[in-house]
């Protein structure tokens, strides 16, 4: 009994972050994509990878109890461009289609990102993530050309 337990402790300290980690790990790598995954402490740790040759971060929080999905740099617009409105207006127009994800615009940075997040409050649903990923691919796809 005591054996049992001390293997279970050890296995639990061979992966240092969250307890989501190895199985975002294994669903991307079941999507044939080929995530660097890094634990940040206990609470977090990040993904990332490319679909595309787009760049994409995977965020699994222990915290907010979520993993996040972001196709980052969609667009870059110039805070100071004169077409700035209709740029944003566009963006709107765009996310109002979006149900599961939403566009965001970061007036520091001028990059454009899609994005998505699963609660996991409850359990991590591997069958949702692979869909989130493939349906955020998908989106970037359509919705770049027109950024």
């Amino acid at each position: 009994m005591t054996l049992a337990l001390l293997g279970s402790v050890a296995s639990a300290q061979v992966e240092p972050g969250p307890r989501y980690l190895p199985a975002v790990r294994q669903e991307l790598e079941r999507l044939d994509l080929e995530p660097d995954c890094r634990p940040l402490g206990r609470p977090r740790a990040e993904c990332a990878l490319r679909v595309d040759d787009r760049e994409v971060r995977v965020v699994i929080s222990e915290v907010s109890e979520t993993v996040t999905v972001a196709v980052l740099d969609l667009a870059q617009w110039d805070p100071n461009a004169a077409d700035l409105g209709a740029k944003l207006r566009l963006l709107h127009e765009l996310a109002w289609e979006l149900p599961g994800a939403k566009l965001e615009w970061d007036p520091r940075t001028g990059a454009v990102r899609l994005s998505a997040v699963l609660h996991t409050d409850t359990n991590f649903d591997r069958r949702a993530f692979r869909v989130v990923v493939r349906e955020l691919a998908a989106t970037a796809r359509r919705v770049a050309p027109q950024l």
